[in-house]
């Protein structure tokens, strides 16, 4: 939807300069990686926006912040991603850190080689590690842990007393036809 024109602005705004799939493709349908590039908002305006189209939302399990190739070089292997996480990782001695890796069998081996430089929390975390492997390369990031994007199962529904996912297929299709249905609309729909 991204790339196309005619659905860009009425999904996604105007947030980034372009997307790509880098993939892996599995059996499933899609890409399991998109990459926006040319961001023109920062982390916590990313995640505002997120949490405000349910459309899209609904789609995505994690997001990564890594700066740009400009901004850091991407590293070739697991043991150079390690040195240089560890050469240009500064944290405040009480930091709890969160490791968020693509693919998730890299968060155990980064935790393994990071656990006696960094105190590693996975749920009560101060700070997140994003380190995600794209186009054969890895890149990494890091972010204050109010940065983290989760799925949230305690969040109140999209449409609340909805029993069927068929109103969310309804209203994305509207949404890429830049519709907008009223409020409860949609439930005498289904």
């Amino acid at each position: 939807y991204f790339n196309d024109d005619a659905t860009r602005e009425s999904i996604f705004g105007s947030f980034a300069a372009m997307a790509c799939e880098p993939g892996p493709r599995t059996d499933h349908v899609g890409p399991a990686l998109v990459h926006f590039t040319g961001m023109k908002l920062e982390p916590a305006g990313m995640l505002a926006w997120l949490l405000t189209r349910p459309t899209v939302q609904r789609h995505i399990v994690r997001v990564y912040f890594v700066p740009p190739v400009e901004e850091r070089a991407p590293c070739t292997s697991m043991e150079e991603l390690t040195a240089q996480i560890l050469a240009g990782m500064h944290l405040p001695p009480d930091a709890l850190l969160r490791i968020s890796a693509y693919p998730k069998s890299v968060e155990t081996y980064l935790a393994d080689a990071l656990d006696t430089t960094f105190t590693l929390q996975p749920q009560q975390y101060t700070h997140v590690l994003m380190v995600v492997e794209i186009d054969g390369v890895w890149r990494w990031g890091m972010q204050p842990g109010c940065n983290m994007f989760r799925v949230r199962k305690d969040e109140p529904k999209v449409l609340p007393g909805v029993v069927a996912h068929a109103v969310n297929k309804l209203a994305e299709a509207l949404t890429i036809f830049g519709l907008r249905p009223q409020e409860g609309v949609m439930h005498a729909a289904i």
